[in-house]
């Protein structure tokens, strides 16, 4: 027979929290790339040099 571990109440509530918490970080990573997509002109040197920056380099990491 299977014996279930009694876990507690609070560990659905955090992963709900975890689950909204993340929403929220992809929500504003695309607001932010959607921005940068409609901001910056269409020639290939903008998307180069804003490309070669420190901070998108390492953003997604």
């Amino acid at each position: 027979m299977v014996e279930r571990k009694l876990t507690g109440a609070h560990y659905g509530l955090r992963d709900w929290v975890m689950q909204r918490a993340t929403a929220v970080i992809m929500l504003i990573y695309t607001v932010a790339l959607l921005v940068v997509l409609f901001a910056l002109p269409k020639e290939y040197p903008a998307w180069q040099a804003f490309f070669s920056q420190a901070w998108v380099k390492y953003l997604p990491k």
